[in-house]
């Protein structure tokens, strides 16, 4: 059984009907069961016993239905709003108490009530602190019979408690989503801390090694000006002391290139002048390395950050290039379809399959041998970046014969 009445319908675009439905979405309403379903169980039945009749229900209008949220005296069901009393007065600004809903116009052609089924009937509306009623805490009989001031006054009151049981609920739920945020914000800023220290002590220990070679390299050419040495005498140290100085520029140009995700400016850049650039700035580095590219074409990047791209990979290849092929590193593009396919391959010990995504991630140290290449780990996450903020590609295969080759394509829209 539920509470019923005729009803001719309502208007979805009444600004109470509006207001009702942001009401009920707010307190997590109607769907589902409520989990303060224990505590508005227990307050419909004190409103049964405090009005002296064997039905109450805590009934809710959303769209065109009537819902139960609790009910005593018979089980909840979800009503068509047209046969709904609930909705005849929920907008009342007052409780309505019917002794007997025959007598009463509003309700009269009620199917429950020509049934007999509902003779007494009160409604005290469920109003929310910004005053919008969701619904009511309504108590019936199939009986007359009239409600004492103190009875009304105590139903008043459990029906407060009804909104204010559910306005808690909400309080809790938001607090508990608040919570959740800030114990991942804190997860996220303990992960950041971790990287952090894991990056400052990668990059403190790169800079170190090259900062202490350019100090003991310009102590020692002191100490050579001082004393008269000869100009030949002289270059070596300066030679040593501008690699370090190189090696230091590598790595403070990867650090500001993942820090501040440089856009790209794309324009005609020639490849092969970058391939040289990017030797040259490597210098000795690439001692011992034989690289070859050839017939490297026109393509439409930005021409600082592609030289950093290839800077990198010439440096990653030099480190692993195998001293029993002449450690060769080959520089090619091919064209595709509407881009060009560079890549730089070495014949070293290469990378395992599984790893090979890994080695674009920050700080990824891959292979057994990870340890002794020197580095932040920022390399090719850098170049990465760089690939993809021109619209392109980058990965890594393995090369013909053994060893790794490390390609990338960028868009070419000529």
């Amino acid at each position: 059984m539920s509470a019923a009445g005729t009803h001719s319908g309502h208007d979805l675009d009444d600004p109470r009907e509006r207001a009702r439905l942001r009401a009920l979405r707010d307190f997590g309403l109607p769907d589902g069961e409520h989990p303060a379903a224990d505590d508005l169980a227990a307050l419909v039945a004190v409103a049964a016993a405090a009005a002296g009749v064997p039905t109450a229900a805590i009934h809710l209008l959303a769209g065109d239905e009537q819902r139960a949220l609790a009910t005593v005296g018979f089980e909840i069901v979800a009503l068509p709003r047209r046969d709904s009393m609930c909705s005849i007065v929920v907008d009342e600004p007052r409780p309505v108490v019917v002794a007997d809903a025959r007598e009463d116009p509003r309700f009269s052609a009620n199917p429950f009530v020509r049934e007999g089924r509902v003779r007494f009937y009160a409604a005290f509306q469920l109003r929310t602190a910004a005053d919008v009623s969701i619904g009511t805490l309504c108590v019936f009989d199939d009986r007359p019979q009239v409600l004492g001031a103190e009875q009304r006054s105590l139903l008043q009151a459990l029906a407060d408690r009804v909104v204010g049981v559910l306005e808690l609920d909400r309080r809790v739920r938001e607090l508990t989503g608040e919570v959740r945020e800030l114990e991942e914000v804190r997860a996220g800023l303990r992960a950041d801390n971790e990287s952090l220290r894991a990056f400052a002590g990668q990059v403190s220990h790169d800079l170190r090694a090259p900062l202490s070679t350019m100090t003991l390299s310009l102590e020692l050419l002191g100490v050579g000006l001082a004393q008269g040495w000869e100009p030949s005498d002289l270059e070596p140290v300066l030679a040593r002391a501008l690699r370090g100085a190189t090696r230091m520029r590598g790595v403070v140009e990867n650090l500001f290139v993942h820090a501040t995700g440089a856009p790209a400016s794309p324009h005609p850049v020639d490849l092969g002048s970058l391939v040289e650039d990017a030797r040259e700035d490597l210098g000795p580095a690439l001692d011992g390395v034989d690289v070859t590219a050839r017939a490297l074409p026109v393509v439409v990047a930005d021409g600082p950050l592609l030289r950093l791209v290839l800077q990198n990979l010439l440096s990653n290849a030099a480190k692993f290039a195998a001293t029993d092929h002449g450690g060769e590193v080959s520089v090619t593009a091919s064209r595709r379809d509407r881009s060009w396919l560079v890549e730089v391959a070495d014949h070293g010990r290469g990378v395992p399959e599984a790893e090979r995504e890994h080695v674009f991630e920050a700080f990824a140290r891959v292979g057994e041998h990870a340890e002794l290449a020197p580095g932040t780990g920022l390399g090719l996450a850098t170049c990465r970046a760089i690939i993809e903020a021109h619209g392109g590609r980058i990965g890594l295969r393995e090369t013909a014969g053994g060893g790794a080759t490390v390609w990338f394509e960028l868009p070419d829209p000529r």
